[in-house]
């Protein structure tokens, strides 16, 4: 598994969003209920949401062996968001 500290220089450009990352990746915390993650837009990054996408796309793949995806990457207003639930176990 990928360790958080290389998905947060990978993919994740704030600190907050790292935050979100660490609580992610804790198995405890994403078996008890969704987590949210979310990408903010400023200025012109918002006329490229495709690369907000590309981003969701590949913190999703990195968390495959945990996690699925419960609702797809959304754009609303300034932000994307996409919520990230335990994987079931078998």
């Amino acid at each position: 598994m990928t360790s958080s500290r290389s998905l947060h220089r990978q993919f994740l450009p704030s600190a907050k969003s790292w935050t979100t990352a660490n609580t992610v990746l804790n198995s405890r915390s994403v078996k008890r209920k969704p987590k949210r993650i979310s990408v903010r837009f400023k200025g012109r990054e918002l006329g490229h949401p495709e690369h907000g996408l590309e981003i969701m796309r590949k913190f999703a793949e990195a968390l495959a062996e945990v996690a699925v995806v419960e609702k797809p990457a959304k754009l609303e207003g300034r932000s994307m968001m996409m919520f990230l639930a335990a994987k079931p176990n078998k």
